[in-house]
């Protein structure tokens, strides 16, 4: 989160002045939608923008649930099949 602010600060803050705070509010939201997630390359994401990162694990994302990997518990532990348990 840090690099995000420093990059922020030097790629766009310090070299814009602002009259408003809504100006300054709307050239965030640009930078951050329009560049800093779309072309700025991260060294993190194996140097691919955060779009295209988030790209690349939605399609290797299962779409669906295999009950191989994931089997339903059918039957409850015996403890828990409604009957009391009185410690002995």
């Amino acid at each position: 989160m840090e690099r995000f602010f420093l990059s922020l600060k030097v790629e766009r803050l310090n070299r814009h002045r602002y009259a408003t705070q809504a100006q300054a509010q709307r050239d965030i939201q640009d930078y951050i939608e329009n560049f800093y997630n779309t072309q700025r390359l991260h060294s993190a994401l194996g140097y691919l923008t955060p779009a295209h990162y988030e790209a690349g694990l939605k399609a290797n994302t299962p779409k669906t649930v295999s009950t191989k990997t994931c089997p339903r518990q059918t039957a409850r532990p015996p403890a828990l099949n409604g009957f009391a348990h009185d410690g002995a």
